[in-house]
């Protein structure tokens, strides 16, 4: 469930950068992105990524994802 605790502005990323940064290291879970109430990112550690990554390799296949990256370039989508 996303909390207030889990929104950052733009704006409060643009001037308070380090202390978003560790806010998003104590709290060990995604920060949202939001401009003008509009989510438009999303920030997290290295270690979360590396957990992300590792779990969806698990589950994809990467030579069909790499199929469907493929397809999806080719239909002028950027990746």
């Amino acid at each position: 469930m996303i909390t207030e605790d889990d929104i950052v502005t733009v704006s409060e990323l643009r001037k308070n950068t380090l202390a978003v940064f560790k806010k998003m290291n104590k709290s060990k879970k995604p920060l949202l992105i939001f401009s003008d109430s509009k989510p438009v990112g999303v920030i997290m550690s290295i270690t979360k990524y590396a957990e992300l990554q590792m779990e969806y390799e698990s589950v994809v296949n990467p030579q069909d994802w790499i199929k469907e990256t493929n397809r999806l370039k080719k239909k002028g989508h950027s990746l």
